[in-house]
């Protein structure tokens, strides 16, 4: 029996983390699409080597410095439309940096140019560029 190869969209992880404030960690994306604009910190899944929690928490590392927690789920997003170069789903999930102390630590990494803490009432987060659809996954995690 011959097996067909049907295309597939890419698989990312994104993490929402608050700190003990109410901010929230964005990056400032280094690489396009948006540039310069902000992001959850996340990325692609390892295909055939990690879960797409282990990918979260990995990127959430790798982009932000900081060892989080997972406390659950936001949501899947899978808008073929969500990002402009294909068609990918994420999984969003919520965490908390271990320990809570440690979130002013967070420092730029891999293909993030900045850290920013935000408070996700503000004005100016408001007027912040946000890339992807990063605003809607903020706006459900935070009700």
């Amino acid at each position: 029996m011959s097996q067909t190869e049907y295309p597939r969209p890419n698989v990312t992880a994104d993490m929402l983390i608050p700190n003990e404030r109410g901010e929230i960690l964005l990056i400032q994306r280094g690489n396009p699409p948006f540039q310069g604009a902000c992001a959850l910190p996340g990325g692609f899944l390892e295909v055939n080597q990690e879960t797409v929690e282990q990918c979260a928490l990995r990127e959430a590392l790798e982009e932000t410095g900081l060892r989080v927690e997972i406390e659950r789920l936001i949501g899947v997003y899978s808008d073929p439309a969500r990002d402009p170069r294909w068609h990918t789903v994420t999984a969003a999930y919520l965490a908390k940096p271990v320990p809570m102390e440690t979130s002013r630590q967070a420092i730029a990494g891999d293909d993030a140019n900045a850290v920013v803490w935000i408070d996700p009432h503000s004005a100016e987060f408001d007027s912040l560029p946000i890339a992807f659809d990063h605003r809607a996954i903020i706006r459900d995690a935070l009700g």
